[in-house]
């Protein structure tokens, strides 16, 4: 073998070598491209996975707020309705209470008022009383004076006609 032959045969070799090479590398840069895109999937699914948590984690939170602030809500809507309710029944027993006094007052002043009437009434009757005993005795009196002078002039007249008489025999 020639010199050349084996220039060539060598030529021929790195020439395969080469290709074998670049094969190789070609192979090692799909399988690193493969284990960069399996990678890169990987980080995405957990990036994915952990935005999904993080977003379920923000729900769950989010839910969380809107419930208590619905039991705060509902928590004051009762204490609201309960002071409401407490507010109208001291409303309605301090009505109450004044529709009593107000009702005491007019018994009173009724009972006042029947004592006056009562008082007044009983006035009357005596003034009425006394008048007509008053009358009764200023009849007797005048009666008795009307006797006394029915009796005098009957006296008188007597006398009189008795004197006459006497003046005429």
């Amino acid at each position: 073998m020639s010199h050349m032959d084996n220039e060539m045969r060598s030529s021929s070799e790195l020439r395969e070598a080469a290709r074998s090479s670049e094969r190789g590398m070609n192979d090692a840069a799909d399988r690193g491209m493969e284990r960069a895109g399996d990678r890169v999937s990987e980080t995405a699914e957990r990036a994915g996975h952990d935005a999904r948590r993080a977003a379920d984690k923000a729900s769950d939170r989010w839910n969380e707020t809107a419930t208590k602030a619905s039991d705060r809500m509902d928590e004051m809507k009762e204490k609201a309705s309960d002071r409401w309710e407490e507010t109208k029944d001291k409303v309605s027993d301090r009505m109450d209470e004044m529709k009593d006094k107000a009702s005491d007052k007019m018994d009173d002043m009724k009972e006042k008022w029947n004592d006056m009437k009562d008082k007044a009434s009983d006035k009357w009757n005596d003034m009425k009383d006394t008048m007509a005993e008053k009358t009764q005795q200023a009849g007797h009196a005048m009666k008795e004076g009307a006797q006394k002078a029915a009796h005098r002039t009957e006296e008188m007249a007597t006398k009189a006609s008795d004197r006459m008489k006497e003046a005429m025999k």
